[in-house]
Order: C-alpha cells, then sequence, then structure tokens
C-alpha cells in the first residue's frame, strides 16, 4: 500500500482546524502549525519504534483493533477543539494513548515538541493528546476499509520509513533509542521475522517500490540516464541537419544515403567532442568541488587545533570527557566550578565543534560530539540551568536571520533533550544579527557572529 500517512493527515488538519486548535490552546496560528507538523511525525516514529519488537507489536494491533471506528472522528476535528465533555474526553483519551506509545520517555516528547513549536509545554502536552487519538483513528479506519491484518497493517506503518526521515523532530531518535529510521526497520525485520511472516512479505514488496526496477532489469536505469544528454544532442543535431537533408533529396535519390552517412558522420564526431566535453567539464567541476571542500576542511581543521590540545577531564558523574583545553566544554566546567564566578546575563560561552548545513537548521554529525559533551556536562551537575542563544551575521533579510537564529538555538536545545536532558532545565532564543562580536565587514568576522551560544542561568 503506497500511501503517504504523513500527507494524508494534514489533508484532515486544515487551516480552518489550525485555527481552532490556536484558539483552544491559547497559541498563536503559527506555533500551532509548527507544533502539528513536528507532531504528526513524532507519532508515528514512536509507533514504528513500538512495533520495532514482538511486545511491542502486539500491544500496538491490540489498540488498534479498538480503532476500526474511530476514524469518525476525522470528519468533525473541529468540533474537538470547542471545549466541554468532547475535548476533555479527547484529552484523556490521547494522555492515555501517548503512555502506550512512549511510555516513561512522554516528558521529553512533550519538551521536544515545545522546542521545535516555540510553544509552551502544556500546549505541546495537549496537542499531542489531541493529535494521538487522530493518528490511532486513521490507522484504524485504514485496517477497516482495506481489510489489512496484522502484517499488512505493519507494512503500512514501515512504509512510512522516507516520508518521515526529513519530517523527524531533532533529538526523537535518541529519545527513544534508535539511530535512524533506517537502522529502525532493520531491527524490526530482524525481531518480528516469522511472528507476523513479516521479513519475507512486507519489507520486500516496500523496498520493491524504489528498488524493482533495478532488480528486474541488471544495470536498471542507469544506462538510461547517462544517455538522455547524448540523446537531447541527437534531436538538436537531426534538426539542424534536416534543411540540408532536405534540400539534398530534391537533386536525386542517390544522394540521400550520402548525405544521411556524412550527417551520421557528424552527429557521431559532434557527440564525441560532447562526450569528450562532458568529461573534462565533469573532471574539471569534480576537482574546483573537491579542492572546495578540501580548503573548507582545512579551515575547520585549522579552528580547531587553535582549541589546543585534548584532555581527559573526569566529571563528578564519573563520565571523563575528551575535551580541547580551550574549547566550550572546558569553560563551562571551569565557570560551573567556580563558586566565585556568579550567574550573569552576559556572560556566554560559544560552542566551537557545531556545524550547520548552510542558511539551515541541519546539524552536521560531527556536531554530536560536542553536544553528547555537554549533554554529560549538564547531567553532572543536576542544577544547573542554561540558555541557548543563536545568531547570525547582517548579511540578508534580518526577520529571516532572526527565524534562522532561533530555529539553530532549538535544535541544539532539542538535541539535548534527546540526549536525556529535561527540558525545563533549557531555554533557547535566536537573536538574529544582533550582539555580534566581531565586524561584519569581513568574511571572517561574519563567520565569527553566525554562532550558538551556551550561558548558565542556575548553578
Amino acid at each position: 500500500m503506497n500511501v503517504n500517512l504523513l500527507d494524508l493527515l494534514k489533508s484532515y488538519l486544515t487551516d480552518e482546524v489550525i485555527g481552532y486548535a490556536s484558539s483552544f490552546l491559547g497559541e498563536g496560528k503559527t506555533e500551532t502549525g509548527k507544533a502539528v507538523n513536528a507532531i504528526l511525525p513524532t507519532i508515528l516514529g514512536g509507533l514504528m519504534s513500538k512495533a520495532s519488537t514482538t511486545t511491542g507489536a502486539n500491544s500496538l494491533l491490540n489498540m488498534l483493533n479498538n480503532q476500526q471506528n474511530e476514524g469518525n472522528m476525522l470528519n468533525n476535528l473541529s468540533g474537538l477543539f470547542g471545549g466541554g465533555d468532547s475535548s476533555n474526553d479527547m484529552l484523556r483519551t490521547g494522555s492515555s494513548v501517548l503512555g502506550n506509545i512512549f511510555g516513561d520517555k512522554v516528558g521529553g516528547v512533550i519538551d521536544i515538541i515545545s522546542a521545535a513549536s516555540g510553544m509552551r509545554k502544556e500546549s505541546s502536552n495537549n496537542m499531542l493528546s489531541f493529535l494521538a487519538p487522530v493518528v490511532m483513528g486513521l490507522l484504524g479506519k485504514l485496517k477497516g476499509d482495506n481489510g489489512l491484518n496484522a502484517s499488512g497493517l505493519l507494512s503500512l506503518l514501515f512504509s512510512q520509513k522516507d516520508f518521515l526521515k526529513s519530517a523527524l523532530p531533532a533529538g526523537l531518535g535518541s529519545l527513544l533509542g534508535f539511530g535512524n529510521l533506517d537502522q529502525l526497520v532493520k531491527t524490526a525485520q530482524s525481531n518480528l521475522s516469522g511472528t507476523y511472516n513479516f521479513a519475507a512479505n512486507t519489507f520486500d514488496s516496500v523496498q520493491s517500490n524504489s528498488t524493482g526496477s533495478s532488480k528486474s532489469g541488471g544495470m536498471g536505469w542507469w544506462p538510461w540516464l547517462l544517455l538522455l544528454p547524448l540523446a537531447l544532442l541527437l534531436f538538436w543535431l537531426w534538426r539542424s541537419c534536416g534543411q540540408e537533408a532536405a534540400e539534398t533529396v530534391k537533386q536525386g535519390t542517390e544522394q540521400v544515403g550520402e548525405t544521411i552517412g556524412d550527417a551520421t558522420q557528424k552527429v557521431g564526431e559532434a557527440a564525441q567532442e560532447a562526450g569528450e566535453a562532458a568529461k573534462n567539464a565533469a573532471e574539471n567541476a569534480g576537482e574546483a568541488a573537491k579542492n572546495a571542500a578540501n580548503q573548507t576542511a582545512q579551515g575547520v581543521q585549522n579552528a580547531w587545533k587553535a582549541l589546543g590540545n585534548f584532555f581527559k577531564k573526569k566529571l563528578p558523574s564519573g563520565v571523563e570527557l575528551n575535551i580541547p583545553e580551550l574549547g566550550v566544554e572546558n569553560k563551562l566546567i571551569t565557570f560551573i566550578e567556580d563558586k566565585t564566578k556568579p550567574v550573569d546575563k552576559t556572560t556566554w560561552f560559544e560552542f566551537d565543534r557545531l556545524l550547520f548545513e548552510t542558511g539551515k537548521d541541519v546539524l552536521k554529525p560531527e556536531s554530536q560530539e560536542q553536544l553528547k559533551n555537554i549533554a554529560e556536562i549538564l547531567k553532572a551537575y543536576p542544577n544547573v540551568n542554561i540558555k541557548i542563544g543563536g545568531y547570525t551575521d547582517n548579511t540578508g533579510d534580518p526577520k529571516v536571520n532572526k527565524k534562522l537564529s532561533q530555529d539553530r538555538a532549538s535544535k541544539v536545545m532539542a538535541e539535548l533533550v534527546g540526549m536525556g536532558i529535561e527540558g525545563k532545565r533549557m531555554e533557547a532564543e535566536g537573536y538574529g544579527d544582533q550582539h555580534p562580536i566581531a565586524s561584519n565587514d569581513t568574511p571572517e568576522g561574519r563567520e565569527k557572529n553566525r554562532r550558538v551560544a551556551i550561558r548558565v542561568t542556575k548553578k
């Protein structure tokens, strides 16, 4: 069954429904919309995680057996936010569903949604409670309408992997204990093999949607992709040679063969030249990209070398960190342990090994080491609270910059929540191009101003 559950759910959660939810929660419509976009993949990801074990799959299927008729609510979602008994019943039902899906991780999930949406935690909790039965109701409806058995239902759920990859909020995978969805599906395939006749039927059929063509044809679609530019070139040359060939036909049919032969030779020569040119261009572009990547990597390495020698630092928790002498971890620990240093609003420590994709709030894998170190520090000093600040340079639209800085600060906070730090100990704020620490007139200065920093608010 090739169904995108995210898109299907969003088709029910119209702007009108989000408006009703916004009014009910006392939150802005923008924040409510962000919450919906974060909650739906969160619940589906939670269901996938739960269903990856035999016990969890059995529990989930029992829950869905009671949801087959709950799809009726999908036609009147606006009415659920009207208050009164219907709203209260929905909240109670949703709270129970969330407990079944996430167990003792519900609090962490609420923190992640709050960080991703900008909504208050109470509102995030309520919105999760409203949407959990909606997701279950849709699954129950699809189960009943399509006569899905256990294997079919699990197939539908795990086929959402590719749809969810870019939609899951930061930190959720860490919180729920799965590294990524690909690994989660492999784990489920191993755990459920035989129990639901799942490995042989379900996963193969799901994968065939994207890889079936390559299985059936040896090299699959690659030769056609490689021949596409040549086909376009041949078409262009054919059109450009058409008038000349037509004129030649008038002079006698005997010359046609010769003309076509000449044209074919020209096409062959042109195609060969184009192929050589494309090859040279690709090699040059590849070399340029390689050089640029090497320069970027070298720049990062140089910046990290400037942090000094790495050394072993043992925390009160017994965890030993490998950190640089001048890195943010050492500065943060020193500040926390120094009783003569009071908490204030001006002492910030810049993260020095966080890397984001350009213009996005997507953290690169290299950032995980420092995030894990900060999480361990916060675990070792449980009385410490922090604030995370996001900043940009002054290039571009200030409003866009401020949003990006907020998104990046929230992403860092969500990652820490996923690593086991309570959301109530942290806050995140984006300042855009405010509070520069260097001149924006030079590339080096702008690079310094694009940063994420941390401030202790309690120790």
